[in-house]
């Protein structure tokens, strides 16, 4: 276990919280500015850990150069597709979280393209060179969109046309979804088709302005804060039609108990009596089971936390964790499959590991506001994964 930190709430929320920009987009463009010829402005760009390394990735693609992709999965699987790209060899490395999560449907889908390919079976270190020669492409996304929206950003710039065969669903469908609002709005061509999608070759990304809305993964940490702590907080910078999946945050907040108004730049949430909720499908929102499973802790009776099989495969398996955490404060939780089971009760004062895992640590953070005395949680430094700052934003108290 890192350092542990005695986790407290403040006295009071902000009254208003701007979420940061969405960690997804920002990846996205990040790598399809590096094709426009002339430099795009990216307006809300979050910088963070993640995004950051998937920077210092586009700018270091080839040529026998080494890319720490840090605890970026994002990073790892969207450079690999840019890394086949080239005729020269990148290597891959990361820390131990990233090195224990697989990318094997990816990378066979790059070697039946042509790809050279060594790996530690199929997890990091990688090394990689093309380049991939354009054509048909059979993926299986079950376990990440990430491998599926690696090749969307890839292939337009390939050397002919492809063509994507699904092999089965894909959970998370609106990250692929904000995969191809993002290469729309760079002006490239994606065409959705009966079971994938077809791809013209040798695009040109164009630049321009790209704003980039905020995070509802973020705002999905914030209002499990309003609701723990039962104080309203307005959000700000989110669009209510977003594509992203966790835009699915209102309803589930109010199954909760909450309520949920909208404004001009985003919502104000209201918390009210704590309802019961039975059952909440988290397959296409695995960001947010995390902070579904602190509300279902402060919830009357069990609810049940449908999830789809990468949950497993995320910074950590989020399911053991999480299920290991609510334990240790005295609260009755179950696993099956890709199911936890949270029955509702007051948590109890504990230490509680949350294994490097950012979105773990706060959603904890919340669960610590209806401690007395708070919980002691490790990992407060991952939160520069996807948000900096994100403490000091919100007003959590921490002491060694």
């Amino acid at each position: 276990m890192s350092l542990l930190q005695r986790i407290e709430a403040p006295s009071k929320l902000p009254d208003s919280l701007a979420v940061p920009g969405s960690k997804s987009l920002s990846h996205r463009a990040l790598i399809l500015s590096h094709h426009c010829p002339d430099p795009p402005v990216l307006d809300g760009l979050l910088n963070c850990a993640d995004t950051e390394a998937t920077h210092r990735g586009m700018a270091a693609l080839g040529d026998g150069i080494t890319i720490d992709c840090g605890n970026s999965g994002t990073t790892l699987r969207f450079l690999l597709g840019q890394a086949a790209l080239l005729g020269e060899t990148t290597h891959f490395v990361g820390d131990a979280s990233l090195s224990r999560r697989t990318n094997a449907s990816l990378l066979r889908s790059l070697e039946a393209a042509g790809v050279w390919i060594e790996s530690r079976d199929d997890h990091l270190p990688i090394s990689i060179r093309g380049p991939l020669q354009p054509g048909l492409f059979s993926v299986a996304a079950e376990l990440s969109s990430q491998f599926l929206s690696s090749l969307l950003l890839a292939l337009p710039f390939a050397t002919g046309d492809s063509r994507i065969q699904l092999l089965g669903e894909v959970p998370s469908q609106g990250y692929v979804e904000l995969t191809q609002q993002a290469a729309a709005h760079f002006g490239l061509m994606i065409e959705k088709t009966s079971d994938g999608f077809q791809i013209p070759g040798n695009q040109t990304a164009q630049g321009g302005l790209y704003p980039i809305e905020g995070d509802w993964s973020a705002a999905g940490l914030a209002g499990a804060f309003s609701i723990a702590m039962g104080q309203p907080l307005r959000l700000a910078n989110l669009q209510r039609h977003s594509r992203q999946s966790d835009r699915a945050l209102p309803q589930f907040l109010e199954q909760f108990g909450a309520s949920v108004r909208w404004h001009d730049d985003g919502l104000s949430i209201h918390p009210g009596e704590r309802l019961a909720v039975p059952y909440l499908d988290l397959r296409a929102q695995p960001d947010l089971l995390p902070p579904m499973a602190v509300l279902a802790s402060l919830s009357p009776g069990p609810t049940r936390l449908q999830c789809s099989p990468g949950i497993r495969h995320k910074e950590s398996d989020r399911l053991a964790v999480m299920a290991e955490a609510l334990h240790r404060c005295g609260l009755e939780v179950h696993v099956t499959g890709d199911e936890l089971t949270v029955v509702g009760g007051q948590a109890q004062s504990a230490e509680i590991p949350c294994y490097g895992d950012h979105r773990i640590h706060m959603a904890l953070c919340a669960l610590a506001a209806t401690v007395p005395g708070g919980l002691q949680l490790d990992s407060a430094d991952a939160v520069d994964v996807s948000w900096p700052g994100f403490h000091q934003s919100l007003g959590i108290r921490r002491s060694q």
